[in-house]
């Protein structure tokens, strides 16, 4: 399997694109409005065949490029079924799987960051959007998210796969690209030696900043951008 993890500077944002290597059959994760040019330019000079475009949420900080790319290609669209995203083919449930070529991606259902969540794991590899972050987490004070709920996704899903799995987080801050389960297990300062109840105490003290595009994109992503 390849996998590029390709980086959008704005907003620190990575778009994942993985390729079955002989078929060329390829799915995209988050997708971003900004970067569909490139994205194009990457599609068409490796000769891939999209199979499906996924939406780990509704993102609040951008617009996905999801809509754009369905219709200039044809592709088709998935999301999560609990986003209530009516231009997805297929509405996403736990344990779904999207195939490309002899590949395919577990979808998790992961309520935290938002209610309707999704993380997705293929084979050593977990695509975990905005809820487990490299020595972070995403906030969960909007979008019915819930720092109780986060914390049992993390620990009860994402931290029960193999210590050797690569992380590829939506956000990549101060230089960080991936990491591993095992590293956030012994090293994420929100998650590490904390209780459930020590976590959610946490969460509200530390003030993330709500995202300034947050009332544009969060109504335009509901629509696959």
């Amino acid at each position: 399997m390849r996998v590029q993890h390709l980086f959008e500077e704005k907003t620190c944002t990575f778009t994942c694109m993985l390729s079955d290597e002989l078929s060329k059959e390829t799915i995209i994760v988050d997708a971003v409005d900004t970067k569909l040019d490139r994205d194009l330019a990457i599609i068409r000079s490796d000769e891939l065949i999209v199979k499906w475009i996924i939406e780990t949420h509704a993102h609040a900080d951008h617009k996905t490029s999801a809509a754009q790319l369905a219709e200039l290609t044809g592709w088709k669209l998935t999301a999560s079924s609990a986003c209530d995203t009516g231009t997805a083919t297929w509405q996403l449930v736990d344990k779904s799987n999207p195939n490309f070529g002899t590949y395919c991606i577990t979808a998790a259902s992961t309520p935290e960051h938002t209610s309707r969540s999704m993380c997705f794991i293929s084979e050593e590899n977990v695509f975990t959007g905005d809820s487990l972050l490299i020595n972070g987490c995403g906030i969960t004070d909007f979008q019915s998210g819930s720092s109780e709920d986060l914390y049992e996704s993390i620990s009860s899903v994402l931290f029960e796969l193999p210590d050797e799995t690569t992380v590829l987080t939506r956000h990549g801050y101060k230089n960080k690209l991936s990491s591993t389960i095992g590293l956030e297990k012994q090293n994420n300062p929100i998650f590490c030696g904390k209780s459930k109840s020590e976590f959610v105490q946490l969460m509200p003290d530390l003030e993330i900043a709500r995202h300034k595009r947050i009332h544009e994109s969060i109504p335009a992503n509901m629509h696959s951008g």
